[in-house]
């Protein structure tokens, strides 16, 4: 597999476009004050969100390496013990380790359901995220002046913080189908104030989001070279160590060449096993449908990013060019994460 150059990053974007930093706000009084408003609202259940999913993440990780890892180990012992390759009572004992390690993992990770909770809590966050740039983006909040003291997301934000797992479940069965916002003329918006509000978007959340696909892209083709291919390597292997054993029993040397046709016989039957658990691992991580998911949706938001910068930057803003762009930015984002969930949903977590 032939790594591809590193996608486009976008310079001084926003690390986190929950959290900016002061210096990305926007400078117009108005427009940082709706953007404070809405930050003030939404931040904390966000952060507390994003926290509880990255330690089930990690929780589900370490469950899911451990039963992958340990099963695989328990199945190469219980050959190697078979077939008497290594004396004494080693292999047996490994074996038994192996197996109650394989146990644990899975009985934990079924009963404190890391997997379930993981993509709840990733779901709550990523709805917020949405939640606040939907808001931020709908053309009746910037027609005329921006009024900072009008929440009209708290309804939304409630809900989404108390999300339970069958919500999520109904979500994903659904797959709206929404019509560009209608923008009216142009002489209802203020030109000084959505320029302000496009240059933080661009700045925060497509900047952000724009790197962050890059960066996971280029991981998971990375930790694809090898991994890839392994698995059919291993199966092709076992092939041929099987039919190698076969030639030495035809041509009637295998007497002399025991601990060779061993050797062969021993490769035949644990090189599966080796790349069925190197399968299993993978599974859980999907990085190669991730990877080519994160350069296609990385290449839309560049686009997308490019056109705005162009947009604002003319004398005579189209406003309903602007307002359909930051629209598609949005649902782009939420197709994105709604398909990342339906995948890692149905994946096997071990």
């Amino acid at each position: 597999m032939k790594l591809q150059s590193p996608p486009e990053r976008i310079p001084n974007a926003a690390s986190d476009d929950m959290c900016e930093a002061d210096n990305l706000l926007p400078i117009n009084p108005d427009v940082r004050a709706w953007v404070a408003a809405i930050n003030d609202r939404l931040r904390p259940s966000y952060r507390e969100a994003d926290a509880r999913a990255g330690k089930q993440q990690r929780w589900h990780r370490r469950a899911a390496t451990v039963a992958a890892a340990a099963g695989t180990l328990a199945v190469v012992f219980a050959i190697v013990q078979l077939a008497h390759l290594i004396p004494g009572v080693l292999p047996l004992w490994t074996e038994v380790v192996a197996t109650v390690l394989t146990s644990v993992a899975v009985v934990l990770g079924i009963m404190l359901s890391f997997h379930e909770q993981w993509h709840l809590e990733r779901h709550k966050a990523e709805r917020l995220r949405l939640l606040k740039f939907r808001t931020l983006t709908v053309p009746d909040n910037w027609r005329h002046a921006v009024s900072p003291t009008t929440l009209t997301c708290e309804a939304q934000a409630q809900a989404l913080e108390n999300l339970k797992p069958g919500d999520v479940k109904q979500w994903l069965q659904q797959q709206p189908v929404e019509d560009p916002p209608e923008v009216s003329a142009a002489s209802t918006f203020q030109a000084g104030p959505v320029r302000e509000m496009v240059d933080y978007y661009r700045r925060t959340r497509l900047g952000c989001q724009i790197n962050y696909f890059a960066k996971s892209a280029e991981r998971f083709q990375r930790s694809n070279l090898i991994l890839v291919s392994l698995p059919s390597w291993m199966f092709f292997g076992s092939l041929v160590a099987a039919l190698s054993h076969f030639v030495l029993d035809l041509l009637g040397v295998a007497h002399g060449t025991a601990s060779v046709s061993l050797a062969l016989v021993f490769g035949s039957a644990t090189l599966p096993i080796l790349a069925a658990g190197l399968r299993t691992y993978r599974s859980t991580r999907e990085p190669n449908r991730n990877a080519v998911r994160y350069r296609a949706i990385h290449t839309a938001l560049l686009h997308l990013y490019r056109a705005l910068e162009t947009e604002t930057a003319s004398p005579s803003p189209n406003y309903r060019r602007i307002f359909h762009d930051l629209w598609w930015s949005e649902t782009l984002l939420e197709f994105e994460h709604r398909e990342w969930l339906r995948l890692m949903t149905n994946t096997d977590w071990y």
